[in-house]
Order: C-alpha cells, then sequence, then structure tokens
C-alpha cells in the first residue's frame, strides 16, 4: 500500500507503473477516477485502454469502500468501470480515500451512508477483493493468481481533494 496526499496521487502511480514497467493501463473511464490522473499516465507512453484488453499489464480501479475488517475492497462495476480491470492484469491498482475505510462490510451495508449503499444495490456486479487470489486444489499446492491478479496495490488518499 501506498498512503500519499491527493497532489502526491499521480506522481506515486506513474513512479509505481514505470518501476513495473508497464506500457499498458486498462482503467476505468476518468470520471470514475480522481480528475487529471489518467492524463499523466498517457504523457509517460503508457497506454490507457477502457475495454477488456489481454496485453494490459495493470488495471486500474477506484474503490468504493474498503473494509478494515478483512482488508477488502469494494468494487461496483458499471458503466465506465469495467470488472475486468480489477480481474484480468497481472498487477491491479486501486485507488481508495482514507475517509471511505469502513470497519466492516455490515458497515457498509447498513445504509449509514445512502450513496454508497445506492451504489452498492444498483451495480450489475460488485466484487470485494482481499488480495490476489490464492489456491491450493492443485496438489495441495499454493498458487497466486492463478483467477486473477497476482499483485494487488492499493492507493490510499489522505486528505481532501
Amino acid at each position: 500500500m501506498t498512503c500519499c496526499s491527493p497532489a502526491e496521487l499521480a506522481g506515486s502511480l506513474l513512479a509505481f507503473l514505470q518501476s513495473h514497467q508497464v506500457r499498458r493501463l486498462l482503467a476505468w473511464e476518468a470520471e470514475h477516477l480522481p480528475s487529471g490522473l489518467l492524463d499523466a499516465r498517457a504523457q509517460a507512453g503508457i497506454q490507457v485502454v477502457h475495454q477488456s484488453d489481454s496485453q494490459a499489464q495493470a488495471g486500474l480501479t477506484g474503490a468504493l469502500a474498503g473494509l478494515a475488517e478483512t482488508g477488502s475492497l469494494v468494487l461496483p462495476a458499471g458503466p465506465g468501470r469495467p470488472g475486468t480491470a480489477s480481474l484480468l492484469p497481472e498487477i491491479h491498482l486501486a485507488i481508495l480515500r482514507r475517509e471511505d475505510i469502513l470497519p466492516n462490510l455490515e458497515s457498509l451495508l447498513a445504509g449509514k451512508e445512502a450513496e454508497k449503499l445506492q451504489a452498492v444495490l444498483n451495480a450489475p456486479s460488485l466484487a470485494l477483493v482481499s488480495g490476489p487470489s490464492r489456491t491450493a486444489d492443485i496438489e495441495m499446492t499454493l498458487t497466486i493468481g492463478v483467477h486473477g491478479p497476482r499483485l494487488v496495490h492499493v492507493f490510499c488518499v489522505v486528505g481532501l481533494d
């Protein structure tokens, strides 16, 4: 996880992408991410796509909420927010605002934050991501990243936009 201010987010994300040699990024549409975040990627020579793309090395999403109890991200799919961005590429990068971290799933579903509850109820699909996929189905050998990304990295944005 990387904690950063809104002003540091674009630079932190770019540094991460460059350190992992990402040249193609499957991302949510710009209106679902912090303002200007995708612009800097194009200037750095990183191609940004918004449809499923098997050549994308990383996926970039926002997050509706983070759940402290399980360390999970709540990712609603829908128009402009392809669920494949968190599932197909080898690396999943998520942008989470510090104020969107909730104690647990029950607190999200209790409806105290009506806007978040409506986003959950209206999403065509919802993913709860708690890290890279893990399985030991094959000869009881732990394998990471078989059914999704091998690496999940969260940029926790602290402070006001």
